[in-house]
């Protein structure tokens, strides 16, 4: 039997490119993690591109105040969750059937 330093390991989420670490340590953990941003930095500058953002999930959509109050008014009436009713209505307009957790992707 052999025995192996228990290793920790990450990954920055909500980008479509891969940034991976790993440590034995916490403090190993971190340095990996700044190492591997910075890696990726210096990457995508060799590359001319523009570093990707995580997304947060979350964004603004301007429209015209007859349509805000069209969209909000059944929301109100009996939904307790509009921002629920919200992603059900994009969902289903891009045909995804999302469950959450689920890598969109695969």
């Amino acid at each position: 039997m052999t025995t192996q330093p228990a290793s920790l390991h990450g990954e920055v989420l909500n980008l479509r490119d891969v940034i991976t670490f790993q440590g034995e340590t916490v403090k190993e953990l971190k340095q990996a993690f700044h190492d591997s941003v910075d890696n990726y930095l210096e990457f995508c500058e060799q590359r001319d591109e523009s570093p990707e953002k995580p997304y947060p999930g979350k964004f603004i959509v301007r429209v015209e105040p007859e349509l805000h109050k069209l969209i909000t008014g059944p929301l109100l009436d009996d939904s307790p969750n509009g921002a629920a009713v919200m992603v059900e209505f994009f969902e289903e307009g891009l045909g995804l059937g999302f469950e959450p957790g689920r890598n969109l992707r695969s």
